[in-house]
């Protein structure tokens, strides 16, 4: 599907999209945007291949597909000068390379003829673009000169070589140079461009360009890993919570170091990021005691796969935690697989707190309570955008909420998931998901709610005896016939 073969009638190669984005790295939601892309061509019978900006792991995370690296980075098994040296003349070259695209597009102002001249280029990725037929830029973050991505480089060829663009929903901005925005708009100029929050809307419109608003692909995370029809009620008050945390520190801010701003309202001390965690977390074992006579159980998750980011963070924290004061708390290794980051996050946790965005997106995609926190401009638009498409969401920033206020946002999200609706089961993607794999179940069930109880939220008035209380709506949940479940 995604190697380019000859069509033995035409002699032409197949057209294919090359995509682009910001994944490479280790963070899991780059990863799901990708797949979520691929998934998306492949449907539409596009053959596709993947430009990859940086890393080695794009290939072990799709292993059936083809990955061309700008540049392939040293092996850090086989770290050497001459490894260095290999990468550093690698660099130079491409660097090269498109020097020469650019100058040649001055004198050759007909895209075809550069494109033919391109597609047997020596630099991978400029015969890659050369020979698209489309360049898609899958979701994420990148669009902005806040990271070393290379996606200006990507877009700036791709407009030379008169190739279309679009995008996913995706982040624009914000930028530190007016001379990067002003570049950014002149490559995006014509693109299908789509963006996930008001922000990069506002932006785009500065920027002259034509964009709209949709949800970020991660909401769709169910059309690739379905929901666990059988995760466990906040309803039983005897069970232990297990609360996901993923402690991360933000771009543009620091959460183990920054001091905050905000003051606290019972004493004249300035907290430090470390500080206000320590106070958040043992404000929270205080009120879930109220809450769950089990407790809870804290346990620290990585959306990133490299040990140097929240990993490294919390595992530094939640010791010194424990050592202040008695918290039922560990820290996971992360995974090396993103999907298996992702059905982690699905099946074991009651609720998630998060300063990752995809980590929020996932886990408000299958109905998991969620406290996002936003350090920054650059966070604040992402967290409030997940905030805007989801139920059971809220954003609380550090440098606005203290620890006790937090908490409380956590604890409202709580009553509402147990106050209910069908989402708390099966979360607001998945339910559509299951209702297209069951319709006729799906129908059954819509009638019984219908004809039964007039309002749809009936599970607000939720009683033990109901006929779809929690076993009788598992027992849907799993596929049997409505008839015998409420027999």
């Amino acid at each position: 599907m995604n190697d380019i073969v000859k069509d033995t009638a035409t002699k032409r190669p197949t057209p294919y999209t090359a995509i682009w984005g910001g994944y490479g790295g280790g963070n899991v939601g780059d990863y799901l945007t990708l797949a979520l892309a691929i998934k998306d061509l492949n449907g539409e019978g596009r053959a596709c291949k993947i430009l990859n900006g940086y890393g080695h792991d794009t290939q072990k995370q799709f292993p059936d597909h083809e990955v061309i690296n700008l540049i392939t980075p040293p092996d850090p098994k086989k770290a050497g000068l001459l490894s260095e040296l290999k990468y550093k003349i690698a660099c130079k070259y491409q660097q090269v390379a498109f020097s020469a695209l650019r100058k040649l597009s001055t004198v050759i102002r007909e895209p075809e003829k550069l494109r033919t001249i391109y597609r047997r280029s020596s630099a991978p990725w400029l015969s890659c673009l050369a020979g698209a037929e489309k360049l898609y830029l899958v979701g994420g973050g990148y669009l902005n000169d806040m990271f070393e991505v290379d996606s200006l480089r990507i877009l700036e060829a791709a407009h030379y070589f008169g190739i279309p663009v679009e995008t996913a929903p995706v982040g624009l901005g914000p930028f530190k140079s007016e001379l990067a925005q002003a570049q950014f708009a002149q490559v995006l100029k014509s693109a299908r461009l789509r963006v996930r929050d008001t922000e990069s809307l506002a932006l785009a419109k500065t920027m002259g360009l034509e964009a709209t608003l949709q949800p970020d692909d991660g909401f769709r995370i169910a059309e690739l890993l379905p929901a666990n029809a059988h995760r466990k009620s906040l309803h039983n008050p005897e069970r232990k919570l297990k609360i996901g945390l993923c402690i991360f520190e933000q771009f543009g801010a620091h959460p183990m170091s920054k001091p905050r701003a905000h003051q606290a309202p019972d004493d004249n001390k300035t907290l430090s990021q470390r500080d206000w965690w320590f106070g958040f977390l043992k404000a929270l074992k205080t009120a879930c005691i109220d809450h769950t006579a089990g407790g809870i159980e804290i346990e620290g998750f990585s959306f990133d796969e490299r040990l140097s980011f929240e990993y490294a963070t919390m595992t530094r924290l939640l010791p010194e935690i424990e050592a202040s004061f008695s918290l039922d708390s560990k820290v996971i290794l992360p995974f090396q697989n993103f999907r298996h980051a992702i059905t982690h996050l699905r099946d074991h946790y009651d609720a998630v707190i998060t300063c990752r965005f995809h980590a929020a997106v996932v886990a408000q995609a299958y109905g998991i309570p969620t406290l996002a926190f936003a350090a920054g401009e650059y966070y604040v638009a992402k967290m409030e955008s997940v905030k805007a498409n989801a139920s059971l969401c809220d954003v609380a920033c550090p440098d606005r909420h203290t620890p006790e206020e937090a908490v409380e946002l956590l604890l409202n999200l709580f009553s509402q998931a147990e106050q209910g609706s069908l989402q708390q089961f099966s979360g607001p993607t998945i339910s559509q998901a299951f209702l297209d794999s069951h319709a006729e179940l799906g129908r059954e069930l819509a009638a019984y709610a219908a004809n039964t109880i007039p309002d749809i939220t009936f599970l607000e008035n939720f009683q033990e005896d109901s006929p779809l209380s929690s076993p009788a709506l598992s027992g849907v949940l799993s596929g049997k016939p409505l008839a015998k479940v409420l027999q």
